[in-house]
């Protein structure tokens, strides 16, 4: 579902957007962030589609569910 830019196509504007967030026990993505982006029009793309982002499986410790971070780099290429 993501979609480039399309100023940041014609610009030629290539670069990794690193986001981060917690999953909590039940899955739910929460406090999404944006760690690095050479590029305010990406960085608003992936947090939009990050946003939209279905439950996740938690992170496991001792058997049980525990609240994880997780930074997702993606790379913008032409």
């Amino acid at each position: 579902n993501l979609k480039y830019p399309k100023f940041a196509q014609d610009g030629k504007i290539e670069g990794t957007v690193v986001v981060s967030f917690i999953v909590d026990t039940k899955g739910n993505v929460q406090k999404l962030r944006l760690e690095k982006s050479n590029n305010r029009a990406l960085g608003v793309e992936v947090i939009k589609i990050m946003g939209n982002m279905p439950k996740w499986k938690p992170g496991h410790k001792n058997g049980k569910p525990c609240t994880a971070m997780i930074a997702v780099p993606i790379n913008f290429e032409l």
